[in-house]
């Protein structure tokens, strides 16, 4: 779980996860044409809802967000 391992990967992989679904909207889906502006707000509200999943679903699974846990030697043994 990489992503997971600290803050820093869990940043950065949803928001390359973020940019990645923000290419997917259709152009035109919100006003008449895609500017730079609709893809920024499309942009910031699609890294907020990855963030919000991917923070319930590592609490939900009872993920350790700790970076000493992962720095255990005794972790995983």
């Amino acid at each position: 779980m990489w992503p997971f391992k600290n803050f820093e990967n869990f940043v950065f992989c949803v928001f390359i996860l973020s940019m990645f679904l923000t290419g997917l909207i259709p152009d035109g889906t919100f006003h008449g044409e895609k500017t730079a502006a609709n893809a920024g707000v499309i942009f910031l509200f699609m890294f907020k809802c990855m963030v919000a999943i991917t923070l319930y679903y590592g609490f939900l699974s009872g993920k350790n967000f700790s970076a000493a846990i992962w720095d255990s030697k005794y972790y995983n043994n």
